[in-house]
């Protein structure tokens, strides 16, 4: 798959999502919440056992993410908070790399 053509799939998955979003805010309905989440969770476990499959089961999955109504809102002081504790894990998880790289033994590697 070319670039171009990921960036399509994901731009006409994304439309997919979004017509059933409105849909469910527009007609709100806890029935069609579950609908979404149980046919969601089927959907990726089939796909996970039959993956020749997963380019047909991916419009049905993002159809079905948008009837879930999940609030995905993070206020800016959480989203600071989640932003420094990814930095910070990054740098520690760097300064662990690298004081093993310093360690290692080129002749253990080889």
């Amino acid at each position: 798959m070319t670039i171009s053509g990921a960036i399509n799939k994901t731009f006409m998955l994304l439309g997919l999502m979004m017509i059933t979003t409105l849909f469910s805010y527009a007609y709100p309905n806890q029935i069609m919440m579950y609908v979404g989440m149980f046919g969601g969770i089927g959907v990726v476990l089939y796909a996970n056992y039959n993956p020749d499959k997963s380019p047909w089961l991916a419009p049905i999955y993002a159809l079905l993410e948008g009837l879930t109504q999940m609030p995905l809102a993070m206020s800016s002081e959480v989203a600071a908070r989640v932003i420094f504790l990814t930095v910070t894990m990054c740098i520690a998880s760097g300064a662990i790399a690298i004081r093993k790289l310093q360690s290692a033994d080129p002749a253990e590697v080889f």
